[in-house]
């Protein structure tokens, strides 16, 4: 005797069954348990979008995440999208079983600031290149620098003009450890305690290079 949705009385000739209700039952159940807006956060300066870990270019897949924030427990897949509105293919696991279903949600942005554009905007830095010797070394070298930053997640916070050279100010010092190593500048190095974060302290570096 064929097996009969607990619901439609749909019996198991005339649809798929996942456990004891047909497709179109457990589609509809599935459906109806699914919010009708979805919340995404992105940063109003540079309109990455936060994915739960970090902040991303608005790729598909960075989406993606960003929109899973809000409905766990399910499989998704982006199949349209523009910036209001959102047309994904969500799939639920049933048992061995997987049903997927298309729906349509209104997206609503929350607008943030990400800690990049925040540091940028509030003139962040955490190294400090002292550059001296003749205004033509200077210039050259600063020049390598910032293309090599350019080139980084970091950047130039800020160039101050000093007596015999510049003030390089750098917003990550792992870049700008990175920038002497590939450009082979030698210079004396020391480091100063600028605060504790998480409990950890947190030192600034200064890097001196003499270009006579």
């Amino acid at each position: 005797m064929p097996k009969h949705c607990a619901t439609c009385s749909r019996s198991e000739n005339e649809a798929r069954f996942y456990g004891q209700f047909c497709e179109y039952c457990t589609r509809d159940k599935l459906l109806n348990s699914l919010p009708q807006t979805l919340g995404i956060t992105v940063c109003k300066r540079c309109e990455r979008v936060w994915t739960g870990h970090r902040y991303s270019l608005p790729t598909k897949k960075a989406v993606e995440d960003a929109l899973l924030l809000g409905i766990k427990g399910y499989s998704l897949k982006l199949l349209e999208y523009d910036g209001r509105r959102a047309k994904l293919e969500l799939g639920e696991k049933i048992g061995d079983d997987k049903i997927l279903v298309d729906k349509e949600f209104e997206i609503k942005q929350k607008n943030s600031v990400c800690d990049d554009c925040y540091k940028r905007s509030s003139g962040y830095w955490e190294g400090l290149v002292q550059l001296r010797g003749s205004e033509e070394r200077v210039k050259r070298t600063e020049e390598k620098i910032k293309r090599y930053i350019e080139h980084t997640s970091a950047f130039i916070a800020k160039t101050e003009e000093v007596p015999n050279g510049l003030d390089v100010y750098i917003s990550d010092k792992k870049a700008a450890n990175e920038a002497m190593l590939f450009l082979r500048l030698k210079p004396i190095t020391t480091y100063t305690l600028y605060g504790l974060k998480q409990g950890k302290r947190v030192y600034r570096n200064t890097y001196a290079i003499h270009l006579y």
